[in-house]
């Protein structure tokens, strides 16, 4: 089961945290994005960590993004999630999705969904993410 905890959802790779379960999150995340803002054009910025297959991870959820006309600005190499935050706001995107597991065990990786000011989602928001999961 897909459960948001403090700052995102982790999981050990190739048990929980694997591709099929990114684009479920994902998906999710744009449902989420689509009810709030209806036919506005919604942007999100996409970022990940050093970690194994971050960067694929978040490769694949810009594309499942356009999918869903959304505009991505999908991050050119590895950065902190502060700097990811400084990008939603800079941007003036309406979220930002970074993949890092932040101090959990390397075979742990992590999605972490931040909100238009550059927070981290709030449980009112990540409770809406897994509602349309």
């Amino acid at each position: 089961m897909i459960r948001f905890g403090t700052s995102g959802w982790r999981g050990v790779m190739g048990e929980e945290f694997t591709f099929h379960n990114v684009r479920v999150v994902v998906q999710a995340i744009a449902n989420h994005l689509r009810k709030a803002y209806g036919d506005d054009p919604i942007s999100v910025v996409v970022g990940f960590d050093t970690r194994f297959l971050s960067e694929r991870y978040a490769l694949e959820a810009a594309k499942l993004l356009a999918r869903n006309r959304i505009d991505v600005f999908l991050a050119e190499r590895d950065a902190p999630s502060q700097a990811l935050a400084y990008q939603v706001i800079k941007r003036k995107c309406h979220g930002g999705i970074n993949f890092t597991a932040s101090f959990n065990p390397p075979r742990y990786n992590g999605l972490k969904f931040n909100v238009e000011t550059g927070a981290p989602a709030l449980p009112e928001v990540t409770d809406a993410v897994e509602e349309e999961i």
